[in-house]
């Protein structure tokens, strides 16, 4: 016998951390679920370049990806492109 009553559990959404502290940021994507070695901060000026989030941690995030609420999954990476001041 099935019982479908057409609930399904809702899924877990990528943050919006646009404009937040990069401290702040990490505090939130672990409590979303991410592995912090599946977390870079990088550069705006040079995407390419990951840096250390502690001397980071005051400056904002000015874009990420993925993007803020898509479908959380703890396999991707997430990059947040961080600057002192957002261009």
């Amino acid at each position: 016998m099935s019982c479908s009553t057409g609930w399904q559990s809702p899924r877990s959404r990528v943050p919006d951390l646009s404009g937040k502290q990069v401290e702040e940021s990490l505090v939130e994507v672990l409590v979303t679920g991410y592995n912090p070695k599946r977390v870079k901060v990088v550069e705006v000026a040079d995407p390419g370049r990951v840096i250390e989030p502690k001397p980071a941690a005051k400056w904002r995030v000015c874009a990420q990806k993925p993007r803020a609420g898509t479908v959380f999954d703890a396999s991707d990476e997430l990059r947040l492109q961080a600057a002192k001041k957002c261009p």
